[in-house]
């Protein structure tokens, strides 16, 4: 019978690493059962290079898979931003066309009605009680405007004149002017001609 120690090992050179070769346990080498395949130790370290390459590039590939998600994710957040800022400032612009149509709308109609301070008259309006067109102009403003006057008398000045206390008249200011159109400064051409008078 042959030596324990030489069973299943071959004789090493000097310069030459071991060879570890993987036998299954209870094996006899006496040729009784089939041997099972070995491998030489190089062999096993490229293999066990080979699969921490493997290994090493899947954490590679799910790193950028992660990262690309994360990224739409961010592009999707952005686009939301940018929609919600979009829908700010249409909301604002609205708003502003909307009391610019109302300004408008108060200065024209205060002066039909012999109101002499539009600007007071139009911090005044209880605007919750005025209903808008789809264009933004105030549907109801003559109604609002002479509840107002009857609730505030003195927006159309005192009706006694006397030599210390002259009738007063409807004074335009240059921004009414500004926002008047042609048919209103036509129909206001005397006050008008009287602001720019006074103007110079």
């Amino acid at each position: 019978m042959p030596d324990e120690k030489s069973v299943g090992q071959e004789p090493i050179d000097a310069g030459q690493e071991p060879v570890t070769e993987v036998t299954e346990k209870g094996a006899t080498v006496a040729g009784q059962e089939p041997e099972e395949e070995r491998f030489d130790a190089e062999y096993v370290r490229g293999l066990r290079r080979e699969a921490a390459e493997y290994r090493k590039r899947l954490r590679e590939l799910e790193a950028k898979a992660k990262a690309d998600e994360d990224a739409k994710l961010t592009e999707t957040e952005r686009l939301q931003a940018k929609v919600a800022e979009y829908e700010r400032l249409h909301a604002d612009h609205e708003r502003e066309r909307q009391e610019w149509a109302l300004r408008r709308a108060v200065d024209t109609t205060a002066a039909k009605l012999g109101i002499i301070d539009a600007d007071a008259a139009y911090k005044l309006l209880d605007l919750a009680k005025l209903e808008f067109a789809e264009s933004g102009a105030p549907r109801n403003l003559d109604r609002v405007l002479s509840e107002l006057v009857s609730q505030r008398p003195y927006l159309v000045g005192g009706s006694g004149t006397s030599a210390t206390n002259p009738a007063r008249q409807t004074t335009l200011t240059m921004d009414t002017i500004r926002r008047m159109t042609p048919e209103e400064i036509n129909t206001n051409w005397e006050a008008v001609q009287a602001a720019l008078a006074r103007s110079k």
